[in-house]
């Protein structure tokens, strides 16, 4: 039911009344308004009549307005006319005594005009609060994990437009800080939860960001994706130049996908940062006299002769003509005899001599100078594709991109599809397209090595009982000789690749060539 008719009933009501109190409480008036056309004298009882009259005609015009327009102004101006009308009664019943108990009903009229031109706003929020608890009662209780997912892609719908946006730095923080909050109570209520994992995983391989960042791995046949620092922050190269988006940004979607297993996270190094500007890797070490804290400073070695056994500055054993010579035996040495068994450093400036200089670090990004003991230390990872889940990445990634291909050459998909065989039995099918007329089957194998004959098997026994439908099958990395043959015997349409650009860019030839109505070749594409 409609929460805004409801409402409305209130100014119908009082609508309702004032037509019973002119069609019946009033009646006599009739006879008044037919006497007043066979005189031409109007008395005071008649001029109180006709005030009257036009009194109940205006509340009837704006009770009528505020009860079908919904306009709560006339219905407070129609309920406060009535109102008005009931003290003009009061004051001239002597003059009124046709309209014997109408004040009455004017109250009533008003009342309920006023009751709707007052509390329409409040009366229908709660009318629809009702409204919903009852279809929610009616409905069930609501998963509550499902309801956290539905927050997730709101949020990350959100992401993925901030993420573009340079003036969104606040907003992006604040919606980021969302998601991690409302991931983290989702892998909690995931915990020891198998279905509920692959649930995760699964609304995983919906999210564009993070398909886009599999098909990278998929696409470079990468086991892995290491971390390199260039201009000042930790960069993954081939997701950054794969996906045309900002580091940070492809950080979060590998953080994600970790978070799920799909990606196994393990710790590749530590790496230096500046605490003022955040940037790391672009700072160089200085060392300074603990005295004057003079950069100037030169390490001395002590050098130990192996034969004899004397202990000198490596500046002793120089030789003026070049060469090492010992100063205690006075005979030419090389560097295997000699062997530091120490160093002192001395400052150029003060000439301190010291056993360890201070260190400082510089940033080079925006000059700042500070201790190690200042420094921030941040840990890199490498992420690899977790072999466990590394069929269902397949499968999902490929079903996926194999899909945009049917939707960008103009088919109409379905994915997965099921499809009724001659026997009438429903066979489901990895992608159904239509286009023009032209029907078209397709059917997934992927393996950790060339598809074999048995593999092939289930397929095309499927494709043998659909003869309304042009039979796609494709396999990665690529299909045995035997499996190839036989497919090719049967004219099926066949196409194999190492890596997903392969696969796409030979799935949209061979739709090319069967919209144009070509005959491809049934050899293996």
């Amino acid at each position: 039911m409609n929460p805004g008719l409801t409402l409305r009933r209130w100014s119908l009501t009082g609508l309702i009344l004032l037509l019973v109190a002119v069609g019946v409480v009033a009646s006599p008036w009739v006879g008044l308004w037919l006497q007043m056309l066979t005189r031409v004298k109007l008395d005071r009882y008649m001029a109180a009549s006709m005030l009257m009259s036009f009194l109940l005609g205006i509340c009837i015009l704006l009770g009528g307005l505020g009860a079908f327009k919904g306009k709560g102004r006339l219905s407070l101006a129609g309920g406060g006319l009535c109102l008005a009308g009931a003290l003009l009664y009061r004051a001239f019943s002597a003059l009124l005594g046709a309209w014997r108990g109408v004040d009455v009903w004017l109250v009533m009229a008003g009342v309920f005009m006023l009751l709707d031109g007052v509390a329409p706003d409040r009366l229908r929020t709660l009318a629809h609060w009702r409204r919903k608890k009852e279809m929610e009662e009616e409905e069930g209780p609501r998963d509550p994990f499902e309801e956290l997912l539905a927050r997730l892609r709101a949020v990350e719908a959100d992401l993925e437009r901030l993420w573009r946006t340079p003036a969104g730095g606040k907003e992006l923080e604040a919606k980021l800080s969302e998601a991690r909050r409302i991931r983290g109570e989702l892998h909690r209520m995931a915990t020891g939860q198998p279905q509920l994992q692959a649930r995760l995983r699964r609304e995983s391989y919906k999210a564009m960001g993070l398909r886009r960042l599999l098909e990278v791995f998929l696409s470079l046949n990468a086991e892995s994706m290491d971390p390199t620092i260039h201009g000042g922050k930790v960069i993954y190269k081939p997701a950054l130049e794969a996906l045309d988006v900002g580091p940070d940004y492809v950080l979060e979607q590998l953080e994600r996908l970790a978070e799920t297993g799909i990606l196994i996270k393990r710790f590749r190094d530590k790496v230096l940062s500046c605490p003022r500007c955040g940037h790391y890797s672009e700072v160089i070490t200085h060392y300074k006299c603990p005295k004057c804290a003079s950069r100037d400073i030169d390490a001395v070695k002590l050098l130990e002769h192996l034969t004899c056994g004397t202990v000198h500055e490596k500046s002793r054993y120089m030789a003026a003509g070049g060469g090492y010579v010992c100063p205690k035996c006075g005979v030419e040495v090389n560097l295997d005899a000699l062997r530091v068994v120490g160093v002192t450093y001395k400052c150029n400036s003060c000439l301190e001599t010291f056993s360890d200089p201070l260190q400082y670090v510089y940033c080079r990004n925006c000059g700042s100078e500070f201790s190690m003991k200042e420094a921030d230390f941040a840990n890199t990872y490498t992420y690899a594709l977790n072999p466990k889940f590394r069929g269902e990445v397949v499968a999902a990634i490929y079903t996926s991109a194999l899909t945009s291909i049917f939707a960008e050459e103009g088919f109409r998909v379905e994915a997965p599809a099921l499809l009724k065989g001659k026997a009438g039995l429903p066979m489901e099918f990895t992608v159904a397209a239509e286009k023009d007329g032209l029907r078209l089957a397709l059917d997934l194998i992927h393996s950790d090595r060339d598809v074999g004959l048995e593999e092939v098997l289930p397929s095309m026994a499927k494709f043998n009982d659909l003869e309304y439908a042009e039979p796609i099958l494709v396999a990665v990395p690529g299909m045995r000789r035997e499996a190839a043959e036989f497919t090719a015997s049967k004219e099926v349409n066949c196409v194999t690749g190492a890596g997903l650009e392969e696969v796409k860019a030979k799935l949209r030839g061979l739709l090319q060539a069967l919209a144009r109505r070509e005959k491809p070749n049934p050899k293996l594409l």
